[in-house]
């Protein structure tokens, strides 16, 4: 099967995929070369403290950086109540920054586009149910703040943006803080609860995406 045959959401999935694998082929790299363990890596991320980690966290996936080892070794580093707080808070800068700065810079290039997208997506949003337009972008193919500033650029009533795009996050947040702090104290247990609840969310996001789209055509 020849690539260019592929869906172009399918593209979007194996890019994300690839550049999570790159990401993590950086780390083992850098750590293989320094001679450090995760460990060691642990240990020094907590003693630069929350504050220097939430502020990663809120400005560097804005950047196209990926979010989920931030996720995996922040529960092992802080402590997962901790963690899980600053998450909270991390998330909501995140997703509130990212949303108006597509709206800022984006906005304006979408109304002046020869498709005149921004008038169309105004339109759109007058439409009842709103908020299914937002979760199928939100769950479909592309980095986090990708959509984000798609959505903003797109101008989605905020309100529904940030009830739809919230709770998805960071459900996908609990499950990696989950399993990364399963896998530093080496707790099957763990690992198989963060596997469960980040399968349970991938089944579940998808029968509601297909339910959506489905009801979407009708």
């Amino acid at each position: 099967m020849r690539i260019y045959n592929l869906s172009t959401e399918t593209k979007w999935s194996l890019l994300s995929f690839c550049l999570l694998l790159l990401s993590a082929a950086v780390v083992f790299f850098y750590m293989h070369r320094t001679g450090q363990d995760v460990g060691d890596v642990i240990e020094k991320i907590g003693k630069a403290g929350l504050i220097p980690f939430m502020a990663a966290m809120v400005f560097l996936p804005l950047l196209g950086f990926p979010v989920t080892p931030f996720y995996l070794l922040g529960g092992a580093s802080f402590g997962n109540v901790s963690f899980l707080l600053a998450t909270t808070m991390s998330l909501t800068f995140n997703l509130c920054l990212a949303y108006f700065l597509g709206n800022w810079m984006l906005a304006p290039l979408f109304d002046k586009s020869r498709w005149e997208i921004g008038k169309k997506a105004r339109h759109l949003w007058l439409r009842r149910r709103s908020w299914i337009v937002i979760f199928l972008i939100r769950v479909g193919p592309g980095t986090v703040n990708m959509k984000d500033y798609l959505l903003g650029a797109l101008r989605a009533p905020l309100i529904q943006y940030f009830l739809v795009s919230w709770p998805v996050c960071m459900a996908y947040a609990v499950a990696f803080i989950i399993m990364g702090d399963a896998a530093h104290a080496r707790t099957i247990g763990k690992a198989v609860v963060g596997g469960i609840i980040l399968m349970f969310i991938v089944v579940f996001t998808y029968v509601v995406k297909k339910r959506l789209e489905k009801k979407r055509r009708i």
